[in-house]
This record gives structure tokens, C-alpha cells and sequence, in this order.
């Protein structure tokens, strides 16, 4: 069923992902940047008690804590040694398999069109590869931990299906900010406030996938959230103008017009 509610809440998901790195972007020490992002992600778990959340510790929410800042932690790595341009919507590919095989698979979600779904999918992955900006990076390190970074992200969500989300928020929150914190002794404030800034985004997002995977299932809800790629490359196109040659800036354009087509596709099949 079109339900026109959640999908809102997996674009503001996506915007929220998608935006959640720019604080930071110019910010050189990665690892410490973690320590402010758990930061944020804690201060604004805070905030939703007073309308979402509950003040409860919950071993799934924790176990998914762990997971996303392993995944965070990974995908460090995987950008240092490849760049962002290329880690990014790559990881987003492995993303959406993943979650897609989970929901379909292991949960046994139901759709109302397998055609419409597998369109969908297939369109947003080469949406994916469409907005990479392509250079020639050969570190099979690198490419390692942006695997790892994207099956983790696309388990995630996992633990939470065996619990309610609105229990495991808040655990999931205080998870990767004590997992996070160990690198605050290597931040300065600077670094701690734009990184706040950043997991405050962040776990803004997060609520909403939660919200959004909640109602349409980790078949679909995930990977719509994943048009969060397109915002992010349209950040750096747009904003940090890091794409000065035309023929990657149409295969953006063109990259962004799949991705709409994917979310449709994605929507019919519900």
C-alpha cells in the first residue's frame, strides 16, 4: 500500500544521511570526528524521549549501536584510502543488497510486486554508479573496508527487527556515544563541536528511518533511504564544488533522475 507518510519520513531520512557529513567535511582528523559525532547522536536521543523514545536499555539496540559504529569506523578507512566520491555510493550499492536480501529472504517481508521491487533496486545501483565520480584508486584495502562498512550498514536494522524501534533508539544512541567517546581525548573543541554538529543530523535521520523502515520493512524502507547518495553528491557538486568536469557533472543529473525513478518503482511495489 502507498503509504505517502513513511515514504516523507525515508526522504528526510535520506536528506538527513545524506547532509550529516558536511559539518565536518573540511575537518582532517577522521577518527576524532567519530568522538564528536557521538556526541550529537546522544544529545538528540536526549531530546527524543520527550516525544519518541523510551528511557530503556535494550540488548538489540545495543548490538546495533555496536554495528553502525563499526561500520562508521570502516568506512573511515575506506575513504582515506579511495576517497569519499568513490567509497560513498559504492558502499550505498552494498547497502541496499544487503538490507534488500534481509527483508525479502530472512523476514520473509511481502510485496506487492517482486517486478516493481527488483526494478527499483536494480535502477537505484546503477543511480549508484552513475554519480561516482570516477578515478583511478587501486587500493584493494580500501575497497575491503568499504565492503565491510556497507554489509554492516545494511544489517543495522536487523537486531531492531526483533524488538520495538521506539525501545532500542535511545540504546542504540548511548551505544556509539560511549563506543565513540575513547576519541575524544585526541579532539579539540573545534573538531568536538563541528562533529556535534554532525551526530546531532545524524540521529535526527536516523529517527526517521526508524520511523520510515518501521512501517514500509527493510525490503524497501532501507534502501529508499539510500537516495541519501544523491544528496551528498549533490553537496559536493553544489556547495564544495569538487566536480568541475561537465561529463560527470551529466552523469549526476542523469544519476538523480534514476534515483527518482527508483523511488516509484520502489513505492509501486509496496
Amino acid at each position: 500500500m502507498f503509504d505517502i507518510n513513511s515514504l516523507t519520513f525515508a526522504l528526510l531520512a535520506a536528506v538527513g544521511w545524506g547532509t550529516y557529513f558536511v559539518p565536518v567535511k573540511k575537518q582532517n582528523n577522521s577518527y576524532e570526528i567519530q568522538a564528536g559525532i557521538g556526541i550529537g547522536a546522544i544529545i538528540f536521543s536526549l531530546i527524543s524521549l520527550l516525544f519518541y523514545a523510551s528511557l530503556s536499555i535494550n540488548i538489540y539496540g545495543i548490538v546495533a549501536g555496536i554495528i553502525w559504529t563499526t561500520a562508521n569506523l570502516s568506512m573511515i578507512v575506506a575513504v582515506r584510502e579511495i576517497g569519499l566520491a568513490r567509497a560513498t555510493p559504492l558502499t550505498g550499492s552494498i547497502v541496499i543488497i544487503t538490507s534488500f536480501l534481509w527483508g525479502l529472504l530472512y523476514f520473509n517481508e511481502e510485496l506487492s510486486s517482486l517486478f516493481y521491487a527488483l526494478a527499483g533496486i536494480i535502477a537505484l545501483i546503477i543511480a549508484m554508479q552513475m554519480i561516482v565520480v570516477r578515478k583511478k584508486e587501486k587500493s584493494l584495502y580500501g575497497y575491503l573496508f568499504m565492503t565491510i562498512a556497507g554489509i554492516l550498514w545494511g544489517s543495522v536494522f536487523v537486531p531492531l527487527k526483533f524488538t520495538s524501534f521506539n525501545d532500542s533508539y535511545f540504546s542504540m544512541s548511548l551505544t556509539i556515544f560511549i563506543t565513540s567517546i575513547v576519541f575524544i581525548f585526541k579532539s579539540n573543541l573545534k573538531i568536538i563541536l563541528y562533529g556535534s554538529i554532525s551526530g546531532v543530523i545524524w540521529n535526527m535521520a536516523n529517527l526517521a528511518g526508524f520511523i520510515a523502515i518501521e512501517s514500509l520493512g527493510l525490503t524497501i524502507g532501507y534502501p529508499l533511504t539510500q537516495s541519501a547518495i544523491l544528496i551528498s553528491a549533490l553537496w559536493g557538486v553544489l556547495y564544495f564544488k569538487e566536480i568541475n568536469d561537465n561529463k560527470q557533472k551529466q552523469r549526476i543529473f542523469i544519476g538523480a533522475i534514476i534515483i527518482i525513478i527508483s523511488a516509484i518503482l520502489l513505492a509501486l511495489a509496496l
